[in-house]
């Protein structure tokens, strides 16, 4: 438990290396997070911090817990792909929050599953995309406080398994 600072770079040799933060905890990676992309678990809260970009070579899922992105303004925290949520958990269970402004590359699609949150916490960032997935118990969420979302692309809203379509929320 407790706060833990990594300074140097992370390389990650497989696919959607597991990172598991127990609730309660916090992992700060200041350095650069390369190679392959991660899959977030556990419910902690897993920070990217730094002045370089990352550079992960394929999609990065946030499964459970809270990926705070922290790098430089305009420095890209995520490289590739972002997929936020499961359909399994509970609303609000996995979320993606700027404590930056522009931390996504602006062609990059962001996928919020049912229980996935997008917390700009104030901040503004431009994106390519936006998928927005409603299910039966939960409904994906994308939150500006006083920042601003600009989406240069498509926005996509999908019903899953009976899923209330009004529920989705852009606040």
């Amino acid at each position: 438990s407790g706060v833990n600072t990594w300074q140097g770079n992370v390389v990650l040799n497989n696919n959607r290396t597991a990172i598991n933060v127990l609730s309660g905890s916090e992992l700060i990676i200041n350095g650069v997070v390369s190679n392959q992309a991660f899959n977030l678990f556990g419910g902690g809260t897993l920070e990217l911090g730094g002045t370089a970009s990352n550079t992960m070579g394929a999609a990065s899922i946030v499964w459970n817990g809270i990926l705070e992105l922290n790098k430089t303004p305009g420095t890209n925290a995520i490289a590739n792909a972002l997929t936020v949520g499961d359909h399994v958990g509970t609303a609000g269970t996995a979320v993606v929050r700027l404590l930056q402004a522009n931390q996504i590359p602006d062609a990059l699609t962001v996928t919020l599953n049912a229980e996935g949150v997008l917390d700009l916490n104030g901040q503004s960032d431009t994106i390519g995309g936006l998928t927005l997935n409603v299910a039966p118990t939960a409904s994906s969420l994308v939150q500006s406080g006083v920042g601003t979302l600009t989406v240069n692309g498509t926005i996509t809203l999908n019903v899953i398994n009976g899923g209330k379509p009004s529920a989705a929320s852009i606040t």
